[in-house]
């Protein structure tokens, strides 16, 4: 006659047939899958621009300033990697801003390895009107990149890194805000 501890065990081991055999029968519920999408960020340093009228660097004197946000990534895994990134560039007029004037915005998209290789960058642009009647504008902006190869991404670690394409006293600038 089985023992309680034996019924127990016997309804655990069926419950558990169970549970797998629901799964289907390719999939092992316990598998880890190993995401090898890129990580993805804005850098600091350059996700804001500020347009000045002149030298003086004061509130008063800010023709515009930019920013991106919303960062969403849509990433597939097949035979390559495909990653899709879409974010929000907007632009606000400021007390500077005197006449309608035509506002373009380069910015960067890298693929970078290891923290510290870059393996891809291409710079994208984004244009705007802005007029003191109409001070703020926006877009969606959207780029795909693609690792073409699968294996690569097993041995290394990428990420997407996204920002305004400045001068370097824009960047100084930044640090200091």
């Amino acid at each position: 006659m089985p023992t309680i501890f034996a019924l127990r065990r016997l309804l655990l081991l069926s419950i558990l047939t169970a549970v797998l055999a629901g799964c289907g029968a390719n999939r092992n519920p316990l598998e880890v899958t190993v995401q090898r999408c890129p990580a993805v960020a804005f850098v600091d340093e350059t996700a804001n621009w500020v347009e000045f009228a002149g030298e003086d660097l004061t509130a008063e004197q800010v023709v515009f300033d930019a920013m991106l946000s919303n960062l969403d990534l849509t990433c597939t895994q097949d035979t390559q990697v495909e990653s899709v990134v879409s974010f929000d560039v907007s632009v606000r007029g400021g007390p500077a801003l005197d006449r309608p004037v035509e506002v373009t915005l380069p910015y960067y998209v890298v693929l970078l390895r290891d923290n510290s290789v870059i393996a891809a960058k291409k710079t994208y642009e984004v244009t705007f009107v802005l007029d003191p009647e109409a001070p703020r504008a926006g877009s969606r902006e959207t780029v795909r990149q693609v690792i073409d190869d699968i294996e690569r991404t097993r041995r290394y670690d990428y990420e997407l890194l996204i920002g305004f394409q400045m001068d370097p006293e824009a960047v100084a600038y930044n640090e200091l805000r």
